[in-house]
C-alpha cells in the first residue's frame, strides 16, 4: 500500500469510524476481486465480500435471512429451508456468491454459496 499524504492522513484522523469501515471493507473487496454491490446489475450473478450484520430466523417460514454491508451498499442473504448456519455470525467477513435480485428496492441474494474469510 502506498504511502499515505498528509492530507489524506488529516482526512483519516477527523473521519467517522463507520466512513473509516466502509473505506477498508471497499479495499478488501478490491483485493479478493469481488465487486461492489452498488456497481452490480440486478439479475446477475456476483461475488460480493462484506462484514455480516444481523443474522434473523423466521422460524416459521423456515428461513434464515442475514445482512451483509460491502462498504457501499448492504444485500439481505435468505436461505429457504434453513433455520441456522452455525458459522453465520454477526461481525464474520464473508465472501458471497449468488444471483442478485432486488425485493422492494432492497438488494438481496437467495440461497447464496458464502465462505468465512479472515
Amino acid at each position: 500500500m502506498p504511502e499515505k499524504t498528509f492530507s489524506e492522513k488529516v482526512r483519516r484522523a477527523f473521519a467517522p469510524a463507520e466512513e473509516l469501515e466502509a473505506e477498508e471493507l471497499r479495499e478488501q473487496a478490491a483485493d479478493c476481486g469481488a465487486q461492489q454491490l452498488t456497481g452490480c446489475a440486478p439479475r446477475s450473478n456476483v461475488t460480493i465480500r462484506g462484514t455480516v450484520v444481523s443474522v434473523t430466523s423466521d422460524a416459521d417460514n423456515g428461513w434464515l435471512e442475514a445482512e451483509v454491508t460491502d462498504g457501499t451498499a448492504k444485500v439481505r442473504l435468505v436461505w429457504m429451508g434453513r433455520s441456522r448456519i452455525e458459522c453465520l455470525l454477526p461481525g464474520r467477513n464473508v465472501l458471497v456468491h449468488g444471483r442478485l435480485a432486488v425485493d422492494h428496492k432492497a438488494y438481496v441474494i437467495y440461497n447464496p454459496d458464502f465462505e468465512i474469510v479472515p
